[in-house]
């Protein structure tokens, strides 16, 4: 559980930073272009294709998120089945499954010249499409993930960690809309997500080690 929460956390920061980096400097070269001030030829190709290995290393910290919440949502084995909360684990995974067909398509139209754009617009639709239940699985995800917290809080003990998953589950929706439109409110959600992960990974560890726990103030 504790390398599953740690490999979310670490692909949480690079799948962020490398898709932002990214996606930041296509609009530039976009809003560049559209001004009339970008240059062209060798150098501005070179620029995209900077961008777009930045987007496909943001895609796999994607994948690492993916991963580690699986590793993260494995059952634990001493628990009788009824105590090992397979509900939310069961929306987890199913969300996770979703989340693997998305990095694919998206790592399929990033425009390496081998995405569904090479084969015509029937895979590209299928990408699009592929896009769109990758997008949902992530709201599951969310959901069957702060569902899980709650879960886990008791077990560690931490109701720290119960009490905030249950407020991130409408809080954090609430942020990502509304912020959207000034585009802080996403970052604030994930960092706020990321906080409390690593507060259950500090949890996680002290039981591994079999440490004292840290304090929870």
């Amino acid at each position: 559980l504790h390398r599953g929460v740690l490999l979310l956390l670490v692909g949480s920061i690079a799948a962020v930073v490398l898709s932002t980096l990214g996606g930041g400097l296509l609009a530039a070269m976009a809003l560049s272009q559209s001004m009339g001030t970008g240059g062209g030829g060798t150098w501005a190709d070179t620029l995209v294709q900077i961008a777009q290995g930045l987007q496909l290393l943001g895609l796999a910290g994607e994948a690492m998120v993916i991963l580690g919440w699986w590793w993260f949502s494995t059952a634990d084995p001493a628990l009788p089945p009824a105590a090992r909360g397979d509900r939310p684990r069961l929306v987890i995974r199913i969300a996770l499954a979703f989340g693997v067909l998305g990095l694919l398509a998206g790592i399929g139209m990033n425009g390496t010249g081998v995405g569904p754009q090479t084969f015509g617009g029937g895979l590209t639709i299928l990408g699009g499409v592929l896009m769109l239940l990758a997008g949902l699985a992530q709201v599951a995800r969310f959901f069957g993930g702060m569902v899980y917290l709650r879960w886990m809080a008791p077990r560690l003990p931490d109701p720290f960690v119960g009490q905030r998953a249950k407020r991130y589950m409408w809080l954090l929706p609430v942020l990502i809309v509304i912020g959207s439109c000034i585009l802080i409110g996403p970052l604030i959600a994930t960092i706020l997500t990321w906080l409390l992960l690593n507060r259950v990974r500090k949890h996680l560890k002290s039981i591994r080690e079999g440490t004292p726990a840290p304090a929870t103030a």
